[in-house]
């Protein structure tokens, strides 16, 4: 299945170096990733994936989590 061709829906802000993310991420271990389990609890679809909340807002209020 070929993906519909990108139409160009982002504007280039600038460049960042990635680095110290990078850093972190590799330094990451089993326990940070399976620290959050609600998602893998609750849907289907993510029963077999891990993940690392970087910024969420588990209730949707979006203001003051």
């Amino acid at each position: 299945m070929r993906m519909s061709k990108f139409d160009g829906n982002f504007r280039l802000v600038g460049n960042c170096d990635i680095a110290p993310l990078r850093s972190k991420v590799a330094g990451l271990v089993d326990s940070d990733w399976n620290r959050e389990s609600w998602r893998q609890e609750r849907f289907e679809i993510h029963r077999y994936t891990q993940t690392i909340e970087l910024i969420f807002d588990q209730d949707f209020r979006h203001e003051n989590p």
